[in-house]
């Protein structure tokens, strides 16, 4: 077995653990376990790196996950789909300041199609100046694209977010 098999099946048990599902956990878990493989069979690979620090960070276990983003980094420091998705790890924590640098240098890296990054960016600009003016601004457009009566729940915001 060479490493690029084993990324590519902890891959299948990742995306299927995102789907979430009663058995998300034991999907992460089991990912885990083939990137752990694949690390050993080349350590030189930042890709099963960053992909066992997303399942830490869909586990909640951000504070784990960070090691594991940081050696993707050091492993891939000019690779625009790290840089993003060091961004998404700091959006998954709630450390939208954090988020900001990886996302906008991964945008300089590769600002055309690079759709995670700008997607990322955009939300995590807004959650930056709803929390600094205290006012809910996504609720605000919402409201504004939906008219005054619309009810504002948690899940019409997640679509925003």
């Amino acid at each position: 077995m060479n490493f690029e098999t084993a990324y590519n099946i902890g891959e299948c048990f990742r995306t299927q653990s995102f789907d979430g599902g009663q058995n998300y956990e034991t999907l992460a878990k089991t990912a885990m376990q083939w990137y752990v493989l694949g690390m050993k069979l080349n350590p030189h690979d930042g890709y099963n790196y960053l992909r066992y620090g997303m399942c830490l960070d869909w586990l909640e276990k951000h504070d784990e996950a960070g090691p594991y983003f940081n050696r993707a980094d050091a492993l891939d420091p000019n690779g625009y789909y790290t840089e993003a998705n060091i961004g998404w790890h700091y959006v998954q924590a709630g450390n939208y300041a954090a988020a900001r640098p990886w996302l906008e240098r991964s945008l300089r890296l590769y600002g055309s199609g690079n759709d995670i990054a700008r997607f990322y960016l955009d939300n995590v600009e807004r959650k930056l100046v709803e929390n600094a003016s205290g006012r809910n601004i996504f609720a605000r457009r919402f409201l504004s694209e939906n008219g005054k009566n619309s009810k504002l729940t948690f899940d019409s915001l997640s679509l925003y977010w």
